[in-house]
């Protein structure tokens, strides 16, 4: 497996996408200082998952993404992708190429794909970092580690062996074996919590027990009473239904009487009717003949219509046949236009296929310069990259300074910013400190307010449970309302549906027109016609009599089909009015000087409200009668009227024409006339306690809803209650930590203050040597600048040939745009002059076709004139016999009113009888009205059982009774009432919070022995992953201290170097020592050596971990910066040997290292903050030169 392509794209200064290939071996990437060697090692570093902007060189995450020049904007994000070759298998993935791609946005988001696909950050470590596939050694971190105290060594060398894998699931255990030891002391401290609690709420669960006890009897008790009150109306109800039944057989009885005494009078409705066949006959024959004479008439007007049709089909002819004839000359001349432009674009383009000629050789001559200025250009760039290499050399001294004042500044950096971090941090500890001991006292307030709310939510139970408990009885007593009234109304609106109270014949005629969909013409009975206030209903009832079952018809036509109706179906007999021949009765002049007394309320006929259309009923029927408010008075006027004026009065008596007085007062019913009126108020009245009743069910839910309420909040109170005292003991113990990470940083200052002291020292005399070296390099700069001035004149001539060629492209192509549009125009307009003399071809055929119609339409209006004459001929003929019918339809009229008149004196006899069921009928409904109120009652009574007590009818029926009367059971319940209310303030909710708290105890206690075997399993893994990890870093940790004894002899050629565990003991807790002694010098400590000596040695340390445990590929940032010429080419020498296992990649400055590389890679910054790659495989060039 080796590393083989890296892309960059926004990341820092590469901001186009640049793209590097890689091979087996060693490639070296070269180029001066700043020019953005190191950005590319942290490209590879952020893109396998870094996540410290201080180890990308960086303030914060979003400063990797190019922020722009002055001639370039900043771009919205970065992207780096290394493809790594997978065809040796390494990586258990499926693909020989596996690509790791990381995206970061300026708005801080960010991607990781894996292959293009989506995936996590964690993936890409397990694959890579923390598997041991990569590593990275950037600037200065080499000598960081020699500086490094032993532990720090120990960890670094943990990394290198493998053990990362270990260590984080070591941590993972750890941290879980904490949070499993909190946990019990936790659930401990929750437990005894509970238990407290549980002891404190005992005697109100027995409290709260004995009340369910004491109310489950009272509610027993009230059941039984229910039963019985049930049982009670049972028996009512059946005693009344016993009752009806007998009246309801008198009604039918005085019903079949009624239904002889009406046989006369259909006699002579009979006559009547053949009356009024004998009229339908010459009504017929009249109406015959008008609709022959009316058909004649319309024949001949159509017949005239048509002619003036023809007329006006002749005119629009002739001026499409004259606009035809213009549109084709037109046409004609279009055509003659056409033929001309179709010559001029043939001209057009010939002429613009010679340009194009012309250009296309002018092109041909410029692309031949472009091709030898773009030889010249990478000669060039050949001989700028050999001066680049060699000025690399010759500053490789002026980098080793510049390096070790950088890294000592870096040092003094970091040692004051630690300084002032730690500063800070005592600061922060102090505060955290003060603001714990604050949090605390406001825990210990919280926790009393706390107590207290749950003291009052009791109290608000209790008041909750009282005002359900009233609530509910308002609920009961008006549901019993609203069931009485619903059942008067049921009773009305089956009377209305049934028509009771109207005659068997009014009843079927009514029932024809509404159920049936027969006898259109019927509009009502008088009685729905009228609209009469309460308080005249009496009057009016009593005035109208047996009139207020009279039906009313449109026609008289009609009329007789209902008759016709009612016989065919022997349904009875009734009496009709048509609306054609009702007029309202005239005033008898004796009622003028009546009119104003004071006593005198007005005629009948004005104090009911009707229709318009139907006002002549009213005044038909009660035009002539007076109503009075009292009986003296109506006798008063009766006197004084000599009996000749139907007078009525409030209250019921009737005085009639000729002294016949009636009176008296009726049981109690429902009018005809007032039935509507009544059946509106009980819907009104049963609505508005609908609305009483939604109301109170809205407050008993709203109650109860309360009640849980209250209940969630004291549940959620103590939960918050154990939560507050967790967190006060966590706030005890984070001030405990806090004051020794205090005395800490105290300690640490002391160390601090000392080393940033020595560190300032060594910093002045590197850079006093930097200046030095500095001057010596400007010279061999100056040269290489002379060389890029020719290379970017060679690359501006470049760029104007390519302007040139570009812009003769584009003139050619706008030449062959331009002949594609000729071409199209012939086309279009060969198209056209086809299509147009198509057009002229339809032109002339529709000339002849309007000719031939102008011909069609002269016949059809001679044949029409002449059947004209014939028709008018025919109507005068037919007007005659019109008249002779109309004057025999006049005689059957008058013979028709004769018959009406007989009929009406024989209705008058019936209305005796008709009185007398209708007393009848108001018995039943009477009876009918109680009998649906003890229904509605023994309803209501279930419905509270079904809804109290959870009793159906038939768990009613067999509900088991003690035998005892109402009374004893009324004392008990009385008795159990006294009883609860001694109990005082009870809170039910107790029992579910002791329930609750019970099962949570028992819970609890399951948690606590299954933490036990928890943290019991959790330090077995973690004995045996420490065991492991000791015995792999042991052997890992003897291997590497002999390669890196090899390694050293071989790098400073001779001396010897060891590396040991100081002090021997706990493997994974010791400290790592290394001591070297080389050739010609005595053993001495690391602190002791120089510069190079110190850095050659890291290297050695490097390069015997990569012989014990490979890394496919490295990358290496100047790490032989330091070295002298010799012990440059024993490194290079070295990594050669090892480029069979291992792929190297080095950011260098030093020829020895670039003589050894595969391939070369040169940096340049030719724009300000932007990067540029060149690239040179060295094998290849030395070929070509030789």
């Amino acid at each position: 497996m080796y590393l083989k392509r890296l892309e960059v794209a926004g990341f820092k200064s590469f901001v186009s996408r640049t793209s590097l290939e890689f091979s087996p071996g060693i490639t070296a990437i070269v180029g001066p200082n700043g020019s953005g060697k190191s950005n590319l090692v942290d490209a590879v570093r952020w893109a396998v998952g870094e996540q410290s902007a201080k180890n990308l060189r960086a303030g914060r995450m979003e400063d990797v993404i190019f922020h722009g020049n002055q001639e370039r904007r900043p771009v919205g994000r970065a992207e780096v992708t290394i493809a790594v070759d997978n065809n040796c298998g390494s990586l258990p993935l499926a693909f020989t190429e596996v690509a790791f791609t990381r995206r970061l946005f300026r708005s801080g988001q960010s991607e990781y794909l894996l292959n293009q696909a989506s995936c996590r950050l964690r993936d890409f470590q397990e694959l890579l970092w923390e598997t041991g596939k990569i590593t990275v050694v950037g600037q200065g971190e080499l000598d960081y580690f020699l500086q490094a105290s032993p532990q720090e060594r120990r960890q670094f060398l943990e990394q290198a062996v493998g053990l990362q894998k270990y260590e984080a699931r070591r941590k993972d255990t750890q941290r879980k074996l904490e949070e499993t030891e909190t946990n019990l002391v936790r659930l401990g401290d929750v437990l005894a919590e509970i238990e407290q609690h549980l002891s404190g709420l005992e005697d109100k669960v027995h409290t709260a027990r004995e009340y369910r006890r004491l109310q489950a009897r009272l509610e027993g008790i009230e059941a039984e009473r229910a039963v019985l009150a049930a049982n009670e109306l049972a028996v009512s109800l059946e005693a009344l239904n016993h009752k009806y039944a007998q009246a309801a057989e008198k009604v039918a009885a005085a019903a079949a009487r009624l239904q002889a005494g009406r046989t006369a009078h259909l006699e002579a409705n009979q006559a009547l009717e053949a009356s009024v066949s004998r009229q339908e006959t010459r009504q017929s024959a009249w109406e015959k003949v008008s609709r022959e004479e009316a058909q004649l008439q319309a024949r001949l007007e159509t017949c005239q219509r048509e002619i003036l049709s023809l007329e006006r089909q002749a005119e629009v002819l002739a001026g499409e046949q004259q606009r035809t004839s213009k549109r084709l000359e037109a046409m004609l001349r279009e055509e003659a236009d056409s033929s001309r432009q179709l010559q001029a674009a043939k001209q057009a383009m010939r002429e613009a296929e010679e340009t194009l000629a012309s250009l296309e050789g002018r092109l041909a001559r410029a692309e031949k310069e472009r091709a030898e200025t773009a030889t010249a250009v990478p000669h060039m760039q050949s001989r700028l990259m050999e001066m680049a290499a060699s000025l690399a050399g010759k500053r490789n001294e002026i980098s080793l300074q510049e390096q070790a004042e950088r890294i000592l500044r870096q040092e003094v950096s970091k040692l004051e910013k630690e300084a002032l971090e730690l500063a800070q941090t005592r600061a922060s500890l102090e505060e955290k400190r003060q603001s714990l001991v604050a949090e605390g006292a406001q825990l210990l307030q919280k926790l009393g307010e706390l107590a207290a709310e749950r003291e009052e939510l009791g109290k608000q139970v209790s008041t909750l449970e009282a005002a359900a408990a009233e609530v509910e009885g308002q609920y009961r007593d008006r549901r019993s309302e609203f069931d009485q009234a619903a059942a008067q109304v049921q009773v009305l609106r089956r009377w209305q549906d049934n028509y009771e109270g109207y005659y068997p014949g009014v009843k079927a005629v009514l029932a024809a027109k509404d159920k049936l969909g027969k006898l259109d013409g019927i509009v009502g009975t008088v009685a729905g016609l009228l609209e009469v206030p309460s308080e005249y209903e009496v009057a009016v009832e009593v005035a109208l009599g047996a009139a207020a079952q009279i039906i009313i018809t449109r026609t008289p036509s009609e009329a007789r089909a209902a008759i016709e109706y009612l016989k065919s179906t022997r349904a009875g007999r009734a009496t009709f009015l048509p609306l054609t021949v009702a007029r309202p009765r005239p005033l008898p002049v004796e009622l003028l000087g009546v009119l104003q007394w004071p006593e005198v309320i007005g005629l009948a006929a004005g104090l009911v409200r009707v229709d318009a259309d139907y006002a002549a009923v009213a005044g038909y029927f009660l035009g002539d009668i007076l109503v009075v408010r009292g009986g003296a008075v109506a006798w008063k006027l009766a006197g004084r009227l000599k009996f000749r004026v139907r007078i009525v009065t409030l209250d019921g008596e009737l005085i009639s024409p000729g002294g016949l007085i009636s009176g008296g007062r009726q049981r109690g019913g429902s009018h005809l006339l007032g039935r509507a009126r009544e059946l509106r108020e009980l819907e009104a009245g049963c609505t508005r306690l609908e609305g009483v009743l939604a109301a109170l069910r809205s407050r008993l839910e709203e109650l109860r809803s309360s009640r849980e309420m209250v209940g969630s909040r004291m549940a959620s109170l103590e939960a918050e209650v154990g939560k507050l005292r967790e967190q006060e003991r966590s706030v005890e113990q984070g001030r405990a930590r806090l004051e020794a990470e205090l005395e800490g940083t105290a300690a640490r200052r002391e160390v601090l203050d000392f080393e940033l002291a020595q560190a300032r020292a060594e910093m002045e005399e590197a850079s006093r040597n930097g200046r030095e070296l500095t001057a010596a390099a400007a010279g061999m700069a100056a040269g290489m600048a002379v060389l890029q001035e020719d290379l970017r004149q060679a690359e501006a001539a470049g760029t104007r040939q390519e302007e040139e060629r570009q812009a003769l492209r584009e003139e050619a192509n706008q030449v062959k745009l331009q002949r594609e549009k000729w071409q199209q125009e012939i086309k279009a307009a060969e198209r056209a002059m086809l299509r147009r003399q198509e057009e002229i071809g339809v032109a002339r055929a529709e000339l002849a076709e309007r000719k031939s119609q102008l011909e069609e339409i002269s016949r059809q209006a001679a044949a029409a004139q002449k059947l004209a004459g014939e028709l008018d001929g025919q109507l005068q003929a037919l007007r005659g016999a019109v008249e002779a019918a109309a004057l025999s339809l006049d005689e059957a009229r008058k013979e028709v009113g004769r018959g009406q008149e007989a009929c009406r004196h024989l209705e008058a006899e019936c209305r005796q009888l008709e009185a007398e069921v209708g007393k009848g009928q108001a018995q039943v409904f009477r009876l009918d009205l109680e009998r649906t109120r003890l229904q509605a009652e023994y309803e209501h009574k279930g419905r509270e059982m079904a809804e109290r007590f959870q009793l159906a009818a038939a768990q009613a029926r067999e509900f088991p009774v003690s035998g005892r009367s109402q009374e004893d059971l009324a004392r008990e319940s009385e008795g159990l009432t006294t009883a609860i209310r001694e109990l005082g303030e009870v809170n039910l909710g107790v029992l579910g919070e002791y329930a609750r708290l019970d099962e949570r105890r028992d819970f609890l206690r399951q948690q606590q022995e299954d933490l036990l075997n928890a943290k019991n399993s959790l330090q077995r893994i973690m004995d045996e992953v420490t065991a492991l990890m000791a015995r792999h870093f042991s052997q890992q940790f003897e291997l590497i201290a002999q390669a890196f004894s090899q390694v050293f002899q071989r790098l400073f050629r001779g001396g010897r170097a060891q590396l040991y565990l100081n002090p021997a003991g706990e493997v994974l807790a010791t400290g790592v020592e290394i001591t070297v002694q080389p050739p010609g010098k005595k053993l001495q400590s690391l602190s002791l050596l120089s510069g190079g000596e110190k850095s050659l040695t890291a290297i050695a340390l490097l390069l015997a971990i990569l012989q014990v445990r490979p890394t496919p590929f490295c990358l290496f940032d100047e790490i032989d910066a330091a070295l002298d010429e010799a012990n440059v080419d024993r490194f290079a020498a070295l990594l050669r040997e090892m480029a069979g296992n291992n792929q190297f990649i080095l950011v260098t400055h030093r020829p020895g290292s670039m003589e050894v590389a595969d391939l070369l890679y040169g940096v340049a910054m030719d724009e300000p903050g932007v990067s540029r790659i060149y690239s040179l495989r060295l094998p290849e060039a030395a070929a070509a030169r030789d």
